[in-house]
């Protein structure tokens, strides 16, 4: 999620992605040069996203260095799991002047206001300023660029700013930190030790506890001798988450991990054709509460941790915890980066084993502008192949309009994709197919892609994804000659919690509730006084599971854990 875009949601979603970049996007993140700005926009969003049940976010910063690392901080401070990524651009940014419309006063830059009127049969986009609100901002010609040689070595520096601050979280062996029903949960699914073998593998992310030092150093010292190599030409291009209901109140019981948001719910292993299944665990008491429990496949190599719940034996050999924060590469996109950019950004994700995320094929305008910028690469996805950007630890926001060659190179490198269906949506980018990924085997999460999309709510990219999902089946036919089948509401569960693990490399320690994964939770009440829904007597829980996802929003949301510690 662009953490700066979060200060103008639900503003100008009538513009064209160009245009959109050009006259909001980069200025409001030029904005974030100034850090008490950049610390009141961080920490409200953040918290709205824990509000919302995010337990896990992927955020794009902006290319200000000293307030990424602000963000890591912030993100810390207020202890939600984070991918945090210092934008990278070096290339096609806005250069001119721009001039508020009352007196003409230099650097107030008010919101253009941009509508679209149809005439015969084409759209024409019609322009006015309209005084919303003023950025306030004394902004120079050149405002929103930072110069090849700068840029790397900024990159690599919030590398090693993030890895040195970033420790996992403590996990909480007191037993007032977990609720007795997240005790239940954690019991009723457990699975026995014999089966250890059988657990997939952990993140293949480095602690900064076990992090080699001379091979950060190693990194280091090839990214800033990749800085020399491209010299200091920085010019600004011109181009450019059954059993009956009882009565009385009842929580559910919800786990979540996704990129750039949250929400959750927990999902059994794959049936049929892989469809997740929601089960629920048994109640305690006198019936009136039960709990929704995980009982997915597993991941190799993680051990059980329930001593942290004080319900088994201490584990062998645990491993330790991912770190709370992790740094991502974060080329803004190809037509923002200089081919030296692009390599030097490939080089350190590669020495330094660190993921990578971007945005890929969001427009088909984009598509064509990024054939124009490399007409030595055989299409966007290429361009990222060409640089070192793609790999099992990248992935890519959107990607409506990757051909089936691309799709295949991504499956192919075990790269992730981000389907963030309110962004597309409201800026009229595309409707990415998700149903074909999947048969494809692709690695699928969601996201809220703020303020592309005009919600920090995963449940709301969850109802989105479902929604897009329909009009495939609409349009679009399988080689079969038939109809791509639409998600089912399990499936897009599973996308906006395990399958964004999956995305972000953290399948093997979040996503669900399977032993041995650390308890990133919130707890649902599906029956709170003036909530957004209503229970009756007789109801399954499914059907509280079915209202929560369609209706629910953070009123239902009574607490958030990250790593068993809560947080909200």
């Amino acid at each position: 999620m662009p953490f700066q875009l979060y200060a103008f949601m639900f503003v100008n979603y009538f513009v064209l992605l160009r245009d959109r970049l050009e006259s909001y996007t980069f200025p409001c993140e030029a904005r974030f040069a100034d850090l008490d700005f950049a610390r009141d926009v961080y920490s409200k969003s953040i918290r709205r996203h824990l509000m919302n049940g995010t337990t896990t976010c992927s955020y794009f910063a902006t290319l200000h260095l000293e307030a990424s690392k602000l963000l890591v901080d912030i993100v810390r401070e207020q202890g939600q799991r984070a991918y945090v990524g210092k934008v990278s651009m070096d290339r096609n940014s806005p250069v001119r002047t721009l001039r508020g419309r009352e007196g003409g006063r230099e650097g107030q830059c008010d919101v253009i206001c941009v509508e679209v009127v149809e005439s015969g049969s084409s759209n024409t986009r019609k322009s006015h300023i309209t005084r919303l609100f003023n950025l306030a901002l004394p902004l120079p010609q050149k405002f929103y660029v930072e110069s090849t040689e700068q840029g790397i070595k900024d990159a690599a520096e919030f590398v090693r700013y993030t890895k040195r601050t970033s420790i996992g979280p403590p996990i909480n062996t007191g037993a007032s930190s977990v609720p007795p029903r997240l005790k239940r949960v954690m019991s009723e699914t457990r699975i026995v030790r014999d089966r250890r073998e059988s657990l997939g593998s952990f993140t293949d992310l480095e602690s900064p506890e076990t992090s080699d030092p001379e091979n950060e150093d190693a990194a280091m010292a090839a990214a800033l001798a990749a800085a020399g190599e491209s010299g200091t030409n920085g010019k600004a291009g011109g181009a450019r988450d059954s059993g009956v209901m009882g009565k009385g109140r009842r929580s559910m019981s919800l786990c979540h991990s996704s990129y750039s948001s949250s929400s959750a719910a927990s999902v059994s292993p794959s049936t049929g054709e892989g469809t997740p299944q929601v089960v629920a665990g048994r109640g305690a008491g006198n019936g009136n509460k039960s709990s929704c429990s995980a009982t997915s496949v597993p991941s190799p190599r993680v051990q059980d941790r329930f001593d942290a719940f004080g319900d088994a034996p201490s584990p062998k050999g645990t491993l330790p915890p991912p770190p709370l924060v992790t740094p991502v590469i974060t080329p803004r996109f190809v037509p923002s980066c200089t081919p030296e950019m692009l390599q030097a950004l490939g080089d350190l994700s590669r020495a330094q084993n660190l993921p990578v995320q971007s945005h890929l094929s969001e427009s088909q305008g984009e598509v064509a502008w990024v054939q124009d910028l490399h007409p030595e690469c055989e299409n966007y996805t290429d361009v990222y192949r060409t640089y070192g950007l793609l790999h099992e630890r990248a992935y890519f926001a959107h990607c409506c309009h990757c051909s089936n060659g691309e799709q295949d190179v991504l499956k192919d490198h075990k790269a992730g994709v981000s389907h963030c269906p309110s962004s597309n949506f409201m800026l009229g980018s595309g409707v990415l197919n998700v149903r074909k990924l999947l048969q494809r085997g692709m690695k699928v999460g969601l996201g809220t892609d703020v303020a592309g999309g005009y919600s920090a709510s995963i449940l709301d990219a969850a109802r989105q994804a479902i929604i897009a999902s329909r009009c495939i089946s609409f349009t679009e036919k399988d080689e079969q000659d038939q109809p791509y089948e639409a998600l089912t509401i399990d499936e897009v569960f599973f996308l906006a919690t395990q399958g964004g693990a999956d995305v972000l490399g953290l399948g093997g320690a979040v996503g669900n509730f399977s032993p041995g994964k650390y308890m990133d939770a919130v707890i649902v009440d599906p029956k709170t006084e003036d909530g957004p829904l209503d229970m009756f007597d007789g109801e399954h829980l499914h059907a509280a599971f079915e209202k929560f996802l369609f209706l629910g929003d953070d009123r239902n949301i009574e607490q958030v854990y990250v790593g068993g510690k809560r947080v909200l």
